[in-house]
């Protein structure tokens, strides 16, 4: 059922993504040093945020570091990133987690680089599906 209270707040379009997060709190307190580690997957991506998806929750103002990591680049991508939302809502349920997400604080130059050309590539693979479908008319 959906959420009548649920309203749509971002600027940019989301691209879906399905890639393994590795994701730490960050503590300033101890000299910008984070927690322990823990797996996430991230689910979709947009020029300001991320949405992940994991079993722990997280609250609002929150900040994080990331790690993405993507098929075909060795190295991860590092986002430092603060929590806005977390649900336990949806798919996240059905995986006994939460849907959290995340707005990018700071990105590596280098990184940006990793990501913008791994988005690229999945907006030509999705454009390469779409143009290979066959429309009919009735």
């Amino acid at each position: 059922m959906k959420d009548e209270r649920f309203v749509e707040k971002r600027k940019y379009a989301r691209l879906d993504l399905r890639s393994e997060v590795e994701v730490r709190i960050h503590d300033d307190a101890k000299e910008g040093r984070s927690s322990a580690a823990f797996r996430a997957v991230g689910k979709n991506v947009g020029v300001e945020g991320i949405c992940i998806s994991c079993g722990k929750e997280l609250h609002p103002g929150t900040v994080v570091d990331l790690k993405m990591f993507f098929s075909d680049s060795s190295c991860p991508v590092r986002i430092k990133g603060e929590v806005r939302w977390c649900s336990s809502s949806g798919e996240a349920v059905e995986n006994g987690g939460f849907d959290i997400g995340v707005r990018f604080l700071k990105i590596d130059r280098n990184h940006v680089a990793l990501m913008v050309k791994y988005l690229c590539g999945k907006l030509a693979d999705e454009q390469v599906l779409y143009d290979s479908m066959v429309f009919r008319e009735e």
